[in-house]
């Protein structure tokens, strides 16, 4: 039974980790997808979309944010301040490309 739960815990941990990159509408509809497996994606506030090597979010005044870590995650705090795994980086528009 323990083997069984500890497969279960490493299966769930690789589900959670996304090898796939997100992706992320512009303000005209071009959908821009991360260069990077796991990368993210997302537009800032005027909706020019930005991406990294990890998920990427807008903070307060639009300006984009991406994990530096590959995969890594990012989120909002209370105050609109981007916190990132590893540390954030600028989201890089060299960073996406067009999906097709």
């Amino acid at each position: 039974m323990r083997i069984f739960h500890l497969l279960f815990v490493f299966v769930s941990c690789i589900a959670a980790t996304s090898v796939y990159a997100d992706c992320a509408p512009d303000s005209i509809g071009t959908i821009y997808c991360s260069k990077y497996p796991g990368g993210g994606a997302e537009a800032d506030s005027i909706g020019t979309v930005y991406c990294g090597k990890g998920q990427c979010k807008a903070d307060s005044i639009g300006t984009v944010y991406c994990s530096k870590t590959p995969g890594g995650g990012a989120g909002v705090d209370p105050i609109g301040t981007v916190r990132c795994t590893g540390g954030c980086e600028r989201g890089s528009r060299d960073m996406c490309e067009r999906a097709k």
